[in-house]
Order: C-alpha cells, then sequence, then structure tokens
C-alpha cells in the first residue's frame, strides 16, 4: 500500500474508536451459538434498518428478563472509548480527509459521538442502520466512495473485523486491520518522520 497516494481514511467505530458492546453484552446471557444468533437477527435487524434501536432494545430486553431501559443503559456503559485515538484522529486530520463508516442503529452509535466527542473528527458519517446495509456488503463502500467524489484508491478502511476488509478491497479500497494504535504509524508518519509526543498529542 503506498501510503502517500492515499487521501481518505474511512474508519470503523467499535473495535476501533470504542470497545465492541453487543458481543459483550451478549455473552453475560446466552451461550456462544445463541449469541451469534440473536446477534444475527435482532442486532443485525437493527444494523440494516429493519427495526428502531428502541425496538431492539424492547427484544433484547424480553429474552434477556431485562427491562429495555437496563439493556440500553449497559450499552452504553460497555461502549469504553479508546482515549489514545483522540490523539491519533488530531494528527491525522491534519493530512487526511477522515470519514466514518459503521455497522450500528443510528441512534445508538449518534449517542455515544456525542457523548464521547467524536464528531469533530469527521466530514461525513455512514451508518449501516440509515443505508440499509451493512459491512462487508461492498455496496456499503461503493456509496460512500460516490459521496466523497473519490477513487477506490485514494481511500484506506481501517476496521479490527478482516470480513469488513474484505467487503472494502472488493470496493479497490486498501484496508488496516486495527488491533492497537501503532497499527496507524504508516498513516501517522508517511514520510518516516520524527515527532515527539508533544506533537502525537
Amino acid at each position: 500500500m503506498h501510503v502517500k497516494s492515499k487521501k481518505v481514511l474511512i474508519f470503523d467505530f467499535f473495535g476501533v474508536l470504542c470497545s465492541e458492546v453487543a458481543p459483550f453484552w451478549l455473552e453475560r446471557y446466552f451461550t456462544q451459538e445463541e449469541a451469534a444468533a440473536v446477534k444475527s437477527d435482532i442486532v443485525g435487524k437493527a444494523d440494516i434498518g429493519l427495526s428502531t434501536e428502541d425496538e431492539m432494545m424492547e427484544e433484547l430486553g424480553r429474552i434477556s428478563g431485562e427491562t429495555a431501559e437496563q439493556v440500553r443503559e449497559d450499552w452504553m456503559e460497555l461502549a469504553v472509548p479508546n482515549l489514545e485515538m483522540h490523539g491519533v484522529l488530531k494528527k491525522l486530520r491534519k493530512e487526511y480527509r477522515l470519514v466514518l463508516l459503521s455497522n450500528a442503529p443510528a441512534e445508538f452509535l449518534e449517542r455515544i459521538l456525542e457523548r464521547d466527542g467524536w464528531k469533530d473528527y469527521f466530514e461525513h458519517f455512514v451508518i449501516s442502520s440509515l443505508e440499509g446495509i451493512a459491512k462487508p456488503d461492498p455496496e456499503i463502500y461503493q456509496r460512500m466512495l460516490e459521496w466523497l467524489e473519490e477513487d477506490a484508491e485514494a481511500c484506506v478502511m481501517i476496521d479490527d473485523n478482516p470480513k469488513n476488509l474484505d467487503g472494502a478491497r472488493l470496493a479497490g479500497i486498501d484496508g488496516v486491520l486495527f488491533e492497537k494504535p501503532e497499527d496507524l504509524d504508516g498513516l501517522l508518519y508517511p514520510w518516516g518522520e520524527e515527532y515527539g509526543e508533544e506533537d502525537f498529542f
């Protein structure tokens, strides 16, 4: 990947800027097999806008024995920001256009974006529930490229899920598998420059 030719960085949210939520909540109540089915069905429907956040919380409450409001509170508590990424985004936005692309019920995601101060970093937000389609379907990446009026070759997708990176590559977009902020060093320092901590943060 030729970093110097890139102009747009596309960030996943859960697992990159914030902790995952649904998997950790589901494991409290269900076996691994049950959790996978609930995530695919109930959460998956909300992710593509076939149900609202309220409907999802009601259904999750019903099957877990909790109230919908308690489920919502639990989900918000589990959404822990990766605070180090604030410093990373501050640096990156000086060199790149930043876009957020997330599979999520829009109301839930927007509440977290506002709470934890992520909104100002990004010029565009693509949320699966508003599009009716989710990663890793290449179509959601294609729509994003059309809005940005950018070629796929100018973009990089940053995601913690290899399947989502596979979808991006099918749309012609390079990917970075994210585990920790240091995985973005090539994008932060594309010319091999040395920066002190004060420059980074």
